[in-house]
Parts: C-alpha cells; structure tokens; sequence
C-alpha cells in the first residue's frame, strides 16, 4: 500500500495531466508557441510590460512622470495587433484557471 505522500504525488499527476489538458491550457500553449515566432508581437508586448512597469513605478513615486504619447503609440498598435490581444486574454483566462485550481488546493471544501 502506498503512503500518503505517494497517494498525494499521484493524484498531483493526474491533476496536471487534467490541467494540460484542458482547452484553456491547449489554447494557451498553441498561442504561445505562435508567439514565440512572432517577433512584432513579442517585441510589442516587451513594450507593453515595460510601459505597466513604468505606470507602476510611478504610481509610486513622489516624482510623476507623464507618458501619454508613448503609451497612446502602444495602445495603437496593441489595438492593431489582434493575435496579441488574443493571446493576452487566453493567458488572461489560463492563469485565471490556474489560479482558481490554487484556490481549491489552499481552502478545499469539506466533503462531509
């Protein structure tokens, strides 16, 4: 008979073959090998990260910076480029799995 270490390593197995599974995780991993070829959308969204950085950074700053121009250029081409708005809300919608997944693990609901 197994230990309960074992019982629990195996059903973590079972758990991330279900998650790799799932068409959010399918859908996320296609989106992301097509991004890893594409170099304007991995060159904008570099862009984009940096640019909520920069927000973040000055939201908590005493200094504010202004960054309406630069980030009204990214916005622009964010909005041109479909296949990274896409791929944004499919990780958007993946991550929001896992996390929900992570949620279950730390408060399981009692089975009694």
């Amino acid at each position: 008979m197994k230990n309960n270490t074992e019982l629990i390593l195996l059903e973590a197995e079972e758990l991330a073959k279900s998650i790799k599974e799932h068409p959010l995780a399918i859908s996320y991993n296609k989106s992301t090998e097509k991004l890893n070829g594409d170099f304007s959308s991995q060159k904008l969204l570099s862009r984009l990260i940096m640019a909520g950085k920069d927000l973040n950074e000055n939201a908590n700053s005493k200094e504010k910076k202004s960054f309406g121009a630069e980030h009204q250029l990214i916005r622009e081409e964010l909005d041109q480029n479909l296949f990274l708005k896409s791929h944004l809300q499919i990780q958007k919608e993946y991550l929001n799995l896992i996390n929900q997944i992570m949620e279950k693990i730390k408060n399981p609901v009692d089975l009694i």
